[in-house]
């Protein structure tokens, strides 16, 4: 009875893989040269992520440079007047202009700093793009490895048995 069941249990495992064979054998694709994989990885996110974070301190950069605004503010006093005083007619009104000097080198330290930022961000979208590349190389190389491994095993299953 061990001997049946076992049997049809092969049987079955042996037409399930007869099925499925050609449907594995239709999905997969090989691989892309590894060359035009790192061509199409500009477009992934995380390079387009390291872009925006260079375009983000050459902005930061930009307004770093940018003078500071001049404000105007006008103040009004004693709308009413002075009711203790018999004194209603006398609203003042001021007009304040008001220009920031920057002294020090301020002004040059803050440029200095948005530079800095620019090539901090350049530096690292030129790491990360590294660090991308050499994930993809390791996950090339392990897809490459593996199609070889079933190449062999292919090779050895199609080999007549030795006795």
């Amino acid at each position: 009875m061990n001997g049946s069941i076992r049997r049809s249990r092969t049987l079955a495992l042996a037409g399930t893989l007869a099925v499925l064979y050609p449907a594995g054998a239709i999905w997969a694709r090989t691989a892309p040269p590894f060359a035009q994989l790192l061509r199409e990885a500009r477009e992934a996110p995380r390079i387009t992520a390291l872009d925006a974070d260079v375009d983000q301190a050459l902005g930061k950069a930009e307004q770093a440079r940018a003078r500071p605004n001049p404000s105007i503010n006008l103040y009004g006093e004693n709308f009413v007047g002075d009711l203790r005083r018999n004194a209603r007619d006398q609203q003042q009104t001021t007009l304040q202009i008001d220009q920031p000097i920057e002294l020090g080198g301020k002004r040059a330290a803050r440029i200095a700093a948005g530079d800095a930022g620019v090539a901090v961000a350049q530096a690292r979208g030129i790491e990360g793009r590294l660090a991308f590349a050499a994930e993809l190389a390791r996950a090339y190389a392990a897809a490459e490895i593996a199609d070889r491994r079933i190449a062999l095993a292919e090779d050895e299953s199609r080999r007549p048995p030795m006795c």
